[in-house]
């Protein structure tokens, strides 16, 4: 079990729970839960990955394996139903060849198409046309012949001029109205501590793993912007340039989605 394996490689190298939670500011609740593998205790299978994965890299072992591992022991249905699925598909396309290889029948060749009553009816249906088409054709040119002369009514008079101070305001109220909404959403990420954050930006994983005190991350995304943060007090934004302040309280584990059309507002 993943956990087992954490938990042997701490104790080799003599460090206690409390150890690995002052240097990865995991909570010692989360480190307990996944060594003794009560993953239910654990607030999210994003978070659990995440912590997982961080606890590793501290351990310096192959922190990609232990999230494999973690992930088979979550769902291991799911494992036996994908190789299922893939055996299914490795014999499908086996068997694909010899289906393809079978002569189709495609029904007696046809050298003319005189002979067949068909043909003649097309003939009548594109003659019927025709003559519709003309008739649209005269009537059109008598429509304009006959109306042709007669001249365009008077515009209506305009109505008095506004005053100044309507224009002013008609103009103010016309530029409002031309300013384009947000493009995207643009944020800036500011940690005061140690925070384990994923940044996923139009679906794309943009950051994931421990950011020190002191970094800073600038994002752009076109649709929409998640955060997820393990230690929320830490972590200060902006959005479209308004600073916001923290996503969180410190040791609160926070997700928040940020969407084009939020943003402005």
């Amino acid at each position: 079990m993943i956990g087992d394996l954490l938990r042997r490689e701490r104790e080799r190298q003599n460090l206690s729970i409390k150890d690995i939670e002052k240097a990865t500011s995991i909570r010692a609740l989360y480190i307990d839960a996944i060594e003794k593998g009560e993953y239910k205790t654990l607030p999210g299978e994003v978070y659990a990955k995440g912590f997982v994965r961080n606890y590793a890299n501290y351990l310096k072992l192959n922190a990609n394996e232990i999230v494999s591992g973690f992930n088979e022991e979550m769902h291991p249905q799911e494992e036996m139903h994908e190789a299922a699925e893939s055996s299914f598909a490795e014999d499908a396309r086996q068997a694909q060849p010899a289906q393809g290889s079978r002569e189709e029948y495609r029904g007696p060749k046809i050298t003319s198409l005189e002979s067949y009553p068909m043909e003649k009816k097309s003939h009548g249906v594109r003659n019927a046309l025709m003559v519709a088409a003309a008739v649209f054709v005269v009537a059109f040119a008598a429509l304009i012949a006959f109306g042709g002369d007669e001249e365009p009514s008077a515009p209506a008079p305009r109505a008095k001029t506004q005053t100044a101070q309507q224009q002013k305001q008609s103009q103010k109220q016309t530029e409002a109205a031309a300013k384009p909404a947000a493009d995207g959403v643009e944020m800036k990420l500011s940690f005061t501590d140690r925070c384990w954050t994923e940044v996923i930006v139009d679906g794309k994983t943009e950051f994931e793993g421990m950011a020190e005190k002191g970094k800073v991350l600038t994002l752009k995304g076109k649709d929409k912007v998640r955060i997820t943060a393990g230690n929320a007090g830490a972590l200060n934004y902006s959005l479209n340039g308004k600073d916001m302040g923290a996503i969180g309280q410190k040791g609160e584990v926070v997700e928040k989605t940020f969407t084009k059309e939020t943003a402005v507002k």
